[in-house]
């Protein structure tokens, strides 16, 4: 996945099949370099996934959901309808504490709230009272939820 700011800096989130693209000033073109897709331009307020061998990039306005993202910047991650398993992962990219999810029955279970980045036991002690699941804090590790069978 290519992208070329057009006098603007823009955040780029890398994942194995592809990368987030947000545009929040200026133009940005995006491509895919493997992918047969046309190369897009990017306005400010806009973005778009680019997969790894895209066929399409298809761009959405969402100046709020980018300003959410974002929110990372002021030492904050803030979830709308996320899954558990997306907030864990933010927050196991800031924090070196991992943060795991015992029952993978939960991992799709969504969530609202802001926390702090350096906060995950206040996360998971909140998550762990919303779903009605256990969690265990030690110096390594926060465990949400109980394995199958435990």
């Amino acid at each position: 996945v290519r992208g070329r700011a057009l006098g603007t800096p823009f955040p780029v989130r890398r994942f194995p099949n592809g990368a987030d693209i947000l545009v929040t000033e200026g133009t940005v073109e995006v491509w895919s370099q493997t992918g047969t897709a046309q190369k897009r331009l990017l306005h400010a307020g806009e973005q778009a996934f680019v997969g790894n061998k895209a066929t399409r990039i298809a761009a959405t306005r969402a100046p709020h959901d980018i300003e959410r993202k974002l929110a990372w910047r002021q030492g904050r991650l803030v979830f709308r309808n996320q899954t558990l398993g997306a907030a864990v992962a933010d927050f196991n990219r800031y924090s070196a504490r991992r943060i795991v999810i015992a029952d993978p029955r939960l991992t799709d279970k969504t969530l609202v709230g802001q926390y702090q980045i350096d906060a995950p036991e206040r996360f998971a002690t909140d998550v762990g009272s919303f779903l009605e699941v256990p969690v265990a804090i030690t110096g390594d590790a926060i465990v949400i939820g109980e394995a199958a069978g435990d």
